[in-house]
């Protein structure tokens, strides 16, 4: 667990996802992209009350570490049609890199039928 999470199901079902994730990346010899969009949110994330709870790590270190097993690359807008927006640069890096499928957990992007890539869920 890189961070304690005050729900105990919820820590059980972060690790699980973490390693699952994690042996995806391995076991099917992964490239995993990053840039300042995605940074961005995954810090604004991290920083809402009660997400981490622990002293010993914060937002920032967790970005540093994701920017350490991460391939970082600019992209340029180019993708406007995702149901959520906020989400078309995930959409121009999947385009822009040739990438099979996006990993997501979020309901609009699974739903989207006309999705150019592929959008799947580690559940």
């Amino acid at each position: 667990m890189i961070a304690n999470v005050r729900d105990r199901g919820l820590q059980v079902y972060l690790v699980f996802i973490r390693f699952r994730l994690i042996k995806l990346i391995f076991d099917n010899n992964l490239d995993v992209y990053s840039n300042g969009q995605i940074l961005a949110e995954i810090h604004r994330t991290l920083s809402k009350p009660k997400v981490i709870t622990s002293d010993s790590v914060t937002p920032d270190e967790i970005v540093e570490l994701v920017k350490i097993v991460t391939i970082p690359i600019i992209s340029k807008p180019q993708y406007f049609l995702c149901p959520d927006m906020k989400n078309n640069f995930l959409f121009d890096i999947a385009l822009q890199r040739n990438c099979l499928f996006i990993i997501t957990d979020e309901n609009a992007l699974l739903k989207f039928s006309n999705s150019p890539v592929l959008v799947k869920s580690l559940q």
